[in-house]
């Protein structure tokens, strides 16, 4: 059973418990959060916690959990200045860096023009 506290959006996510490895003695539950779950749960706070919970036992149930903290990063930017004084006949550069920054990222430049 794979739970996170605090999420009143999502109460149950796609997991998948395996087979039992005889050799290892082993069996790995895996979670696989969705980019969507993703954003409900950071848009619920900044940490979400999740636990893994096994009831093992045959006469009488025992319960182990393992927890995970999962930190939600928002991205931010920033420009080397906000505005800059520049001859028509000088090359210029901007440059553009994103803290933060996730896996999935598509820079956009778009220019407009005052005429002053």
């Amino acid at each position: 059973v794979w739970t996170t506290a605090g999420s009143s959006a999502l109460q149950s996510f796609t997991h998948s418990d395996g087979i039992k490895d005889n050799v290892s003695e082993t069996q790995t539950s895996v979670l696989t959060l969705t980019e969507g779950e993703i954003g409900t749960l950071s848009s619920e706070g900044a940490t979400s916690t999740f636990t893994c919970q096994i009831t093992s036992g045959i006469t009488s149930s025992v319960v182990h959990t393992a927890t995970q903290a999962m930190n939600f990063f928002t991205p931010t930017i920033t420009v080397s200045a906000s505005s800059a004084n520049v001859y028509s006949v000088d090359t210029h550069t901007i440059t553009c860096t994103v803290r933060n920054a996730p896996t999935k990222l598509t820079v956009t430049w778009i220019s407009s023009s005052t005429v002053q």
